[in-house]
């Protein structure tokens, strides 16, 4: 095989491989790069305002179930419930801190996930700002490595 054949075969493998944005996705993946501010805000706001609060209205329904049964303070500062005094209540006191401590991590997750849709919607327009600014005010003369008044690249 000659030089330039070897060449043609291994440029043409690369260009299958190379798959721009705008190119159909043949694997599977959406081959969309593109940033929805609308729908970031959208999310954020779901999770702050809906799936958070769920998530901790839940959380507290199941612990106060359990701790009816496992026993919890009563009005006159006495353990009450079904359990009190077994072994049972032990492992069901065990439970619900596990419990609390899962629906706490799962809270926090939730406010991070919200405030990382809210970063990245002010990271992306504050990006895009500076991009679009630099087209605006910068000819063709000012890009880097275009050629001087002379000719030559600066």
């Amino acid at each position: 095989m000659t030089f330039e054949e070897e060449w043609a075969r291994r440029h043409a493998d690369a260009a299958t491989r190379t798959r721009l944005d705008q190119a159909p996705a043949g694997d599977g993946s959406h081959g969309d790069l593109s940033h929805e501010e609308r729908e970031k805000r959208q999310a954020a706001a779901y999770i702050r305002e809906t799936l958070g609060p769920q998530v901790q209205k839940a959380g507290a329904k199941a612990d106060g179930g359990s701790q009816a049964v496992a026993g919890g303070t009563g009005g006159n500062g006495c353990l009450v419930g079904a359990l009190r005094g077994w072994e049972t209540e032990k492992g069901l006191d065990d439970c619900l801190a596990t419990w609390d401590r899962q629906v706490k991590a799962l809270t926090t997750r939730l406010s991070g996930e919200a405030s990382a849709l809210t970063t990245a919607n002010t990271l992306f327009s504050g990006n895009e700002s500076v991009i679009s600014s630099r087209f605006t005010r910068s000819g063709p003369r000012d890009a880097p490595g275009a050629p001087d008044t002379d000719g030559r690249a600066q």
